[in-house]
């Protein structure tokens, strides 16, 4: 390739004393070549350059690779000859050559300079490596392919199975308000089914009331006659004595004025007790799983009496009702939404607090508002309180799922909740409810 030796130097295969050395030089299939250092003049090629370069034995030697147009640019003989020598050892070393068709090959050499007969000789043996180049490329790319494949593969596999973590999520999270919806729902026919129960003794015991005030009525009109004719027991004063005494005895005045008001106590008991039951039926809806035309404020007032307890020792209770059509909704599901609003505004307030309840209506969608004056939710919690399982209550005090089941809920009716809080100062719920729901929603 490159390379040197003294001018009258002879062919070395020629001076040869090894027969092993005539035979790889002979029969290697690469092409080995010695070339003087001096002005890289070819002394010696084997069949192996001949073949690769198209040029005989005799017609290279004496010529140097620039005069055979092996070099495909000059400079990257210039590279090859200062990497030659620097160390005057080159392994493996990869540049490009022509072929005797003209192609242009990647090809590896290992050369060393060596003196032989007192003259520098670089001694080559040049390996072609364009197909194994070509099959590394090749091998290189199906590998990069590959790894965009596997890539690509685990990019999929990887949304897949986000997305099937989220399904689980949504199915563990639909799982959970069926429950939910299944308990308010088994509350409901509880509740229709006691207030059932308990409004036929408290319908004939209202009746026997009434009955039995008329008959004392009676009762106190023929003693107020005795009493009207106190001068016919004068005539008989032991038996005049005789009444006197049992008149004292059970306080005759004070037992007529005070049965009076034991029973109109008792009537109003009992119109109580026939209101807790009728929020019962209200807030059961027999037809619960329907969609019904329904009185927002009757949903509320039956949910309020329901929760009563809940309340009444915490906060006092404000309505600030506007005028609201009726609306088509479920109304077991919305009374249980109520429902959550009221005891969260509860819990949220530690004593002698306040929830206030405004409704209203704009255009064709009407509000309700849950305010409370408690402790406030901190702008972190606000967005994740609609979030399956997330509570700010102490550990075992909520499932997390109440806020969750009722957004569930709004959303179903088209609806949504808007909420607003100041940690410390209170929270605000707003519900807004179309009037009526859309024709693919209620039938």
């Amino acid at each position: 390739m490159v390379t040197a030796v003294s001018a009258n130097l002879e062919p070395i295969a020629e001076y040869a004393d090894l027969e092993t050395y005539r035979h790889v030089f002979f029969a290697s299939p690469d092409y080995i070549a010695f070339s003087r250092w001096k002005d890289g003049t070819y002394i010696d090629v084997n069949p192996g350059f001949e073949q690769f370069t198209g040029v005989r034995r005799e017609d290279a030697i004496g010529r140097t690779a620039e005069d055979l147009g092996s070099w495909v640019e000059l400079a990257d003989r210039d590279a090859y000859v200062a990497a030659l020598r620097v160390t005057g050892i080159l392994n493996g070393y990869q540049t490009r050559l022509r072929n005797h068709c003209g192609e242009i090959r990647d090809v590896e050499t290992s050369s060393r300079v060596s003196k032989i007969n007192g003259e520098k000789v670089v001694i080559s043996i040049v390996r072609d490596i364009t197909d194994r180049k070509r099959d590394e490329n090749e091998l290189r790319r199906y590998r990069e392919e590959l790894e965009r494949l596997v890539e690509l593969r685990t990019a999929e596999l990887r949304r897949a199975n986000e997305e099937l973590r989220e399904t689980n999520a949504k199915l563990e999270q639909a799982h959970n308000q069926l429950l939910q919806t299944e308990k308010m729902a088994s509350i409901g026919v509880l509740a229709a089914g006691v207030a059932h129960e308990i409004n036929n003794p408290v319908g004939f015991v209202s009746s026997n009331l009434s009955t039995l005030k008329s008959y004392i009525q009676d009762l106190l009109k023929v003693i107020d006659i005795y009493g009207q004719h106190h001068e016919v027991f004068e005539q008989a004063p032991e038996r005049l004595k005789a009444i006197e005494a049992v008149k004292t005895d059970i306080d005759l005045d004070y037992l007529m004025e005070d049965i009076d008001a034991l029973l109109n106590e008792s009537a109003d008991g009992l119109r109580r007790v026939k209101a807790i039951v009728q929020s019962l039926k209200d807030f059961s809806h027999a037809g619960r799983g329907e969609w019904q035309w329904a009185n927002v404020h009757a949903g509320i007032d039956s949910t309020l009496n329901v929760v009563n307890n809940e309340i009444k020792y915490k906060a006092t209770v404000v309505k600030e009702y506007g005028v609201l059509p009726d609306i088509e909704c479920l109304p077991l599901e919305l009374n249980q939404v109520f429902m959550n609003m009221l005891v969260n505004a509860a819990h949220a307030i530690d004593r002698a607090g306040e929830i206030r309840i405004r409704t209203g209506v704009e255009q064709d969608k009407v509000w309700v508002e849950f305010i409370d004056n408690g402790c406030g939710i901190s702008s972190a919690d606000l967005t994740r309180i609609f979030d399956p399982f997330f509570t700010t209550k102490p550990v075992g005090k909520g499932t997390g799922l109440g806020l969750s089941l009722s957004y569930g809920i709004i959303q179903k009716h088209h609806g949504r909740i808007e909420v607003d809080s100041v940690p410390g100062k209170g929270t605000c719920f707003r519900i807004w409810l179309p009037v009526s729901q859309p024709a693919a929603a209620s039938p």
